[in-house]
């Protein structure tokens, strides 16, 4: 009580999610707290005992802070030596479709066009724009070849990666 404790660094793995800090609530409203360098400027001490001195100094500090890629756990409870609970906030990650023409234009001539996605939603894929004269558009595929996974332009972009940022590439396929 009264020191401000490091907290173990995060061991837990969300599929297509970036752990995000740590939170006192599971709802995510007892969110951490930075505290910067300047606030420690005129504080004595090691990193730990700058932030325990620190906070010591404000009215009622008490939850998760960080600071310098560390979080500290400071009066969680108001009992010295009791536990506490501390939960794992996650953001969602996002990624890019991009939709590859394969021999069809946009109506600006261009060959490629995109949409950027968050994992666990599921938007309609972005309206098809592309066109091919003597063409009809069948499908996306994840081959330029049609060897890959198919989707139909009515599709829902699900989870298609789980990757922070990551890249997906659509190509339309044709038929005479």
């Amino acid at each position: 009580y009264d020191t401000a404790s490091l907290v173990t660094a995060n061991a837990f793995k969300k599929t297509g999610y970036t752990f995000d800090g740590w939170s006192t609530k599971e709802d995510n409203t007892g969110i951490y707290q930075t505290i910067t360098s300047e606030d420690l400027t005129d504080v004595a001490g090691e990193e730990q005992e700058q932030i325990t001195n620190y906070l010591l100094g404000l009215d009622d500090a008490s939850g998760i802070y960080f600071y310098n890629n560390n979080y500290y756990a400071f009066n969680l409870t108001e009992t010295n030596g009791a536990t506490s609970e501390i939960f794992a906030q996650w953001k969602a990650n996002t990624y890019t479709i991009y939709f590859h023409g394969n021999g069809g234009l946009t109506s600006n001539r261009e060959d490629v066009y995109t949409q950027v996605v968050t994992y666990d939603t599921q938007p309609q894929f972005s309206p098809m724009a592309f066109t091919q004269t003597g063409y009809t558009f069948t499908n996306w595929n994840t081959d330029p070849k049609g060897e890959g996974t198919s989707y139909s332009a009515s599709d829902r972009a699900n989870n298609l990666t789980s990757k922070p940022n990551g890249k997906v590439d659509l190509y339309a396929q044709w038929q005479a």
